[in-house]
């Protein structure tokens, strides 16, 4: 997996195995199953236009795309507008690494003739699919909902799952995952979306639970990913690593 975390969860698997721990516990699934990210926020205010915009006749919305290419083809506004002609979700979860424009960019032009009109929204569209027909039996299913079940049903297993369960193999650790059982999960997605981002505060209904156990400057603390310091190792520290080993090839 392309992913940096891998590295720090590597390590901490290692130190825990180190210290005598076989069994670990982590908290994946919550933020899915309870709108945890702060960066979802943005997708549920945009929403309600994005439906709007999707609605327009074609020709209104390829004249749209037209003069946003003209100003900027490459930004942000630019690949949403994209998907709203196409008549795309918007929210991909992690279903893409690189833009579609940047992907024509640089793949040449004999892949992209054999792979025809596939991108990145090919993976999640069967996810897509699958909602609509849970949204035609519970019309009260909203955008939260679906962001949520795409993180459950995509992000969970294709990616955290993924990688905690085989860097703790890899120090021979276990991991169990409480906000996955699967009491918890029903009761998650049976709670109405309202509750899960109030006050523009996510994971409201699950910090509230807490109240009472956890103190307030830890529940509703700035959230911390657990990143590593790529800005730095992408810089002199990468390129002299691989100056020095591509003069071995030479």
């Amino acid at each position: 997996m392309a992913d940096a975390t891998c590295i720090p969860i590597y390590f901490i698997s290692k130190l825990a195995r180190e210290n005598g721990t076989i069994v670990v516990q982590t908290g994946d699934g919550a933020d899915e199953l309870f709108a945890g990210y702060r960066g979802w926020k943005k997708y549920y205010k945009l929403y309600p236009w994005y439906h709007r915009f999707s609605a327009l006749p074609s020709f209104a919305k390829s004249a749209v795309a037209a003069v946003a290419g003209n100003i900027n083809e490459y930004s942000k506004a630019g690949e949403i507008i994209q998907r709203g002609v196409h008549r795309q979700e918007l929210f991909w979860g992690g279903a893409k690494a690189f833009k579609e424009h940047t992907k024509r960019d640089f793949l040449q032009q004999k892949f992209t003739d054999q792979i025809g009109d596939a991108d990145s929204y090919n993976v999640i569209k069967k996810y897509r699919d699958a909602f609509a027909i849970l949204q035609k039996k519970n019309p009260q299913l909203n955008d939260v909902d679906w962001m949520c079940y795409l993180g459950f049903k995509f992000l969970i297993p294709a990616k955290y799952l993924y990688r905690m369960d085989r860097l703790g193999m890899a120090n021979s650790i276990e991991v169990r995952n409480p906000f996955l059982d699967f009491n918890v999960i029903n009761k998650a997605l049976s709670v109405p979306s309202q509750y899960k981002i109030k006050n523009d505060e996510p994971k409201y209904i699950l910090k509230k639970s807490l109240e009472r156990i956890l103190p307030n400057e830890i529940l509703y603390r700035k959230k911390m990913g657990f990143c590593v310091p790529l800005r730095e190792w992408a810089g002199d520290i990468m390129v002299d690593y691989m100056e020095q080993n591509m003069k071995s090839f030479c």
